[in-house]
């Protein structure tokens, strides 16, 4: 019972709201013509569109600074991972390190160590000539400056130097040329990934000063890359829905067409 007429209650003021509702309109409207009414409405509707108008310019503020704080956050991090990668390369080397004159000093230790190589080959060649004509000819003199030698002394000798010292020289001189070889690669590389990074890092911030100059265009003030983007899309959020709330209240459309 109690619940019936609970219900019966507040249908009853609903109704009365209804129709208060009703009045007020029929009120405001009661004192005009169909000319009338039609000017209000007219005047409503550019109201109207003045405000949508507003809205679609916050609307597109919004999406633009999104955009670009996308752009500008992916621009910030690629200079840093660049930089973070140009630093891993420098730390190769000694602080101020100029790799044009490293890898010409690596060249030229390496064209050193070439020509002492092919010595040591002409020597090695040498060596065995000799060894083969003491051998054969068992001289009392050198065939060279002529002094009185003991052939198998000199032939023991000879023998054991090509056995031991010019092998031991020519395989130092080999690693040390596979050293600077690895060298002059590593420094040739590094300066074409130098390079690269310099050029990319030209390219990205040429990208960065754009989306600034078309931020500062779009806010109206001066943007750098520590602007607070979060925020100001924050406000231009808030801004946007206070400006359609606005427009729901003054939206005279469906008020106006049952009057008509």
């Amino acid at each position: 019972m109690y619940g019936e007429t609970d219900k019966k209650k507040q249908a009853l003021e609903a109704a009365a709201q209804n129709y208060r509702d009703s009045k007020s309109e029929s009120d405001a409207l009661s004192g005009l013509t169909v000319e009338g009414i039609e000017s209000k409405e007219e005047e409503l509707a550019r109201d109207l569109g003045t405000q949508d108008a507003k809205s679609a310019a916050l609307g597109k503020s919004m999406s633009d600074v999104i955009s670009i704080q996308r752009q500008v956050s992916s621009s910030v991090r690629f200079l840093r991972e660049r930089e973070q990668e140009a630093q891993a390369i420098a730390q190769k080397y000694e602080k101020g390190a100029d790799l044009a004159k490293l890898q010409e000093s690596y060249g030229a230790e390496f064209d050193s160590a070439t020509a002492a190589l092919e010595g040591f080959s002409e020597l090695s060649q040498l060596t065995s000539l000799a060894v083969e004509y003491i051998s054969s000819e068992k001289p009392d003199a050198c065939p060279v400056c002529e002094q009185e030698i003991k052939y198998a002394v000199v032939l023991q000798s000879i023998r054991e130097r090509a056995k031991t010292a010019v092998p031991a020289a020519m395989n130092e001189l080999r690693v040390r040329q596979r050293d600077l070889e690895r060298n002059l690669a590593r420094v040739r590389q590094d300066q074409k990934d130098l390079k690269r990074i310099d050029d990319e890092g030209r390219l990205e911030r040429q990208r960065l000063h754009t989306a600034l100059a078309t931020a500062a265009g779009v806010l109206g003030r001066e943007v750098d890359e520590g602007f607070d983007f979060d925020s100001k899309i924050g406000s231009l959020k808030e801004e946007l829905n206070e400006q359609n709330d606005s427009v729901v209240e003054i939206d005279p459309r469906d008020r106006l067409s049952r009057h008509r």
